[in-house]
């Protein structure tokens, strides 16, 4: 035992360690005393068991008389087997995973070591104990409850490098054991508490980190980290709503890593099978999905198809999988009200925010078109397919509509009544009013070529076209905070705007003309984050980051673009052509919301094409009466 330690994530291959380890196990019965009482001699600093060996106790000097303290009294160099002489807490993680129950009696010394005015005792204990409670293979911190709540309780230490601490190994106890109940809600209490309440904004941030970091990373439904907005065992009581009332750093990467686990666990699962039937998907898998996803069944009246009987991915209809479902809902399906209830910071109050909230409706809820990296490493993650942007918009639309708080359905005729609904729906006005502003300037802009630069009317177009731009920087971020000093007009939002207005780079207002339609196309978007800030450089660093923040405001992103509304129109009439009503309505539903914001987008060859054709199809005469009065009940012509 004298022998040094590997790091404790290495296989032992030292044949004396494994020869030692065998010898106590086999002897355990006869030496787990003395061993006990040699380890709690150290904790206590007994001076006599001191004095007779080489295991270091603390951080302190050893004790006059010890074997140690009479080699470095005497100024003779520390032999070899000295040097790596361990301590009595590598000893005592040690002898867990070898013989933990010569540990009985240890372990209450241990902790009281916690409350040592000591802050290098503490934070030695604490990580120990800390080692030991989350350890996969040991089942100490159930054996010793009252000694882990204690422990617990250095969550509030007076030490921030303690608290630090603290954080990383309450994670690790969620993640490794997610079968204890107890203990996973002891540890979430604790985090809550620390996340939302440390003094130290470096303790909560690390907190938010390594929440979001574990809960991204599993893979099943059986961990500790369970999302539900009505238990206490999860993210929802650690990374809740609660917490946007915090500030800047924290709310920022709270909500980032929510979206994150969002899109993984919820979108990317529940669109598995219409992911994998490409644009082509069977209409079957959509029409289950939308059941599953939004329960359109629950009202006790079936909304299949009479035509046909669904043979893919058909849902049993048993108690236990639909108590399945309600749960994978109840732990993720919170996070996209969250997310859009965050749009209510502006500019004014938390621009940053303000940023961070369209980067993850644009990006992050249903994804980028780009490919990404998987997590594990494996490769390439696909994007989502056209198809599959439709139903995952469907379904995130559909539950906002629906979220007011009673758990009410719904409303097609009156549309959603959630905070979180209108919230989404003043984000895209916003973009819709920047673009209209975009286009208006670029178009102002555009007539002064028909005036003498040296008349009178030149210079009135000229005043107008520069309210215009700055009207346009009235609706989008302010200017990035600039390390120029403040007396210097560089870097001011009128010296950028100046700037802008007086490029002779034509292509610079041809992209933004691009983006200022609601109707562009996603790789428009990709080329002018691309292309602006390079022929926007020579106006200096601050105007680039500015413009490109324009950009980034005015086009369309993932989550809304006419490649989306258009496929929900061709599924919304592949859904009546299947006799499911409540499905049209659903993505009807969808369509009108972002129609009644972006009427272009509804206005397409192809979108308006298929929108009277369905709605012939509606008026058509050859249905059957039961179908004739599904149709008249949830009033689909209306919505058409």
């Amino acid at each position: 035992l004298k022998k040094k330690m590997p790091p404790q994530q290495i296989q032992q291959t030292n044949q004396s360690y494994i020869i030692a380890s065998k010898v106590i196990q086999r002897t355990e019965d006869r030496i787990s005393t003395p061993i006990a009482s040699l380890l709690n001699g150290l904790l206590n600093l007994d001076t006599n068991v001191i004095a007779q060996t080489q295991i270091s106790s603390s951080e302190a000097a050893p004790p006059p008389g010890s074997i140690i303290a009479e080699v470095k009294g005497s100024g003779a160099a520390l032999t070899a087997s000295e040097q790596t002489t361990v301590d009595v807490w590598t000893i005592i993680y040690e002898l867990h995973r070898i013989s933990p129950q010569i540990l009985t009696t240890v372990i209450g010394t241990v902790t009281a070591s916690l409350q040592s005015p000591n802050s290098q005792m503490r934070h030695r204990v604490t990580k120990l104990l800390g080692r030991l409670f989350y350890a996969p293979t040991s089942n100490i911190a159930v054996q010793f409850h009252p000694c882990y709540r204690e422990w617990i309780r250095r969550s509030t230490d007076i030490e921030p490098k303690i608290r630090m601490s603290m954080v990383k190994y309450l994670v690790s106890i969620l993640s490794n054991k997610s079968g204890e109940k107890d203990l996973c809600r002891e540890a979430t209490t604790a985090l809550v508490r620390m996340i939302k309440q440390d003094p130290s904004i470096d303790v909560r941030v690390r907190g938010v980190h390594d929440v979001c970091d574990l809960a991204h990373s599993q893979e099943g439904d059986d961990s500790a980290l369970s999302l539900s907005d009505k238990s206490n065992n999860g993210p929802s009581a650690i990374i809740s709503a609660d917490l946007l009332l915090a500030v800047g750093t924290e709310r920022r990467d709270a909500i980032t890593g929510l979206a994150q686990i969002y899109h993984k666990h919820y979108i990317t699962q529940e669109l598995k099978q219409v992911q994998s039937g490409g644009d082509d998907c069977d209409i079957g898998i959509i029409l289950d999905t939308l059941s599953k996803t939004c329960r359109l069944d629950e009202d006790g009246e079936s909304s299949k198809s009479s035509k046909r009987q669904r043979s893919l991915a058909k849902i049993d209809d048993n108690d236990d999988d639909n108590s399945d479902l309600h749960d994978v809902d109840e732990k993720y399906k919170w996070i996209s009200r969250t997310v859009f209830e965050a749009v209510c910071f502006t500019d004014v109050t938390d621009p940053d925010m303000r940023n961070r909230i369209i980067m993850i409706v644009d990006d992050v809820l249903l994804g980028s078109t780009n490919a990404t990296q998987d997590s594990t490493g494996a490769g390439k993650k696909k994007p989502l397919t056209p198809t599959s942007r439709a139903v995952g918009l469907a379904m995130i639309v559909h539950y906002l509509q629906g979220e007011d708080g009673s758990g009410a359905k719904p409303s097609s005729s009156k549309g959603g009544s959630s905070n979180a609904f209108k919230w989404m729906c003043a984000l895209l006005a916003q973009r819709a009013n920047l673009q209209n502003a975009v286009h208006a300037y670029i178009d102002a802009r555009s007539k002064l070529k028909d005036y003498d630069p040296e008349s009178e009317k030149y210079l009135t177009a000229d005043a107008e076209a520069m309210e215009l731009l700055e009207h346009v920087a009235s609706l989008t971020a302010p200017v990035p905070d600039s390390p120029l000093s403040t007396s210097s007009p560089e870097g001011e939002l009128p010296d950028i705007l100046r700037k802008l207005h007086n490029a002779k780079d034509k292509h610079i207002f041809r992209i933004l003309a691009t983006i200022a339609t609601p109707i562009h196309s996603p790789s428009a978007r990709a080329r002018a984050f691309e292309e602006l800030p390079k022929r926007t450089k020579s106006m200096g660093n601050t105007a680039s980051v500015w413009i490109k923040s324009l950009a980034r405001r005015c086009a369309m992103g993932n989550f809304v673009n006419v490649e989306a509304v258009e496929h929900c129109i061709l599924l919304a009439q592949e859904c009546f052509r299947e006799e499911d009503c409540k499905a049209t309505m659903t993505f009807l539903s969808c369509i009108r919301v972002v129609t009644k914001i972006y009427p272009m987008v509804g206005g397409t060859t192809d979108g308006f094409g298929n929108l009277v054709e369905l709605f012939g199809e509606c008026r058509s005469s050859g249905h059957s009466s039961s179908f004739k009065k599904q149709i008249e009940e949830t009033g689909i012509v209306t919505m058409l």
